[in-house]
């Protein structure tokens, strides 16, 4: 990725990003790139993308960034959890998979309302690793999950030249069968 920021890759990785831009090609991607979006915004660009030629994934990035719109709520809290349940209410109506990025506070739990975990069918946590272990060692914490098992811990490796986490069991070099998270 600093390479790529730079200007600096090499020709093997411009070769590499070559062979990754065709495999993308099929795929339908569409980015807004707003620093403050509301959520009536995000909610109607949704549905008119789903309307023209399908939607199967949304990324919030991050869910503290949304704003909630013109009502005023009592607090911040309130109206994050607002943003939560129109998220989980547009995922059912337009069947699709929302993937919701936010902090948490000091003590682990997620930043400005606990409505985003009762919402949400999925939690995951990236664990700092414990006791003795590599840098690139991190843990997936699986903190909820409505059909399956939880408070398991999924060890990764972060490569921070692709932005990625890969299972730690998987060797380094077999990338195409690599777990992306």
């Amino acid at each position: 990725m600093g390479s790529l920021k730079r200007g600096t890759l090499s020709p093997a990785e411009y070769h590499r990003l070559d062979q990754a831009k065709d495999t993308m090609i099929p795929w339908k991607i569409c980015i807004e790139d707003k620093f403050s979006t509301g959520i009536d915004r995000i909610i109607s660009r949704c549905q008119a993308i789903k309307a023209e030629g399908g939607l199967d994934l949304v990324v919030v990035d991050y869910l503290q960034l949304v704003e909630g719109g013109s009502r005023k709520y009592e607090n911040r809290e309130r109206e994050v959890a607002m943003i939560s349940r129109r998220l989980k209410v547009m995922a059912k109506e337009l069947d699709l998979v929302v993937l919701a990025l936010c902090q948490l506070n000091d003590d682990g739990r997620l930043r400005e309302s606990r409505a985003i975990g009762q919402d949400a069918d999925v939690v995951l946590k990236i664990m700092e690793p414990e006791g003795e272990s590599e840098p690139e060692q991190s843990d997936i914490l699986i903190a909820k999950q409505r059909d399956g098992e939880r408070l398991k811990r999924i060890q990764v490796r972060f490569k921070g030249a692709f932005m990625r986490f890969e299972d730690l069991k998987t060797p380094a070099d077999q990338d195409q069968k690599n777990l992306a998270i």
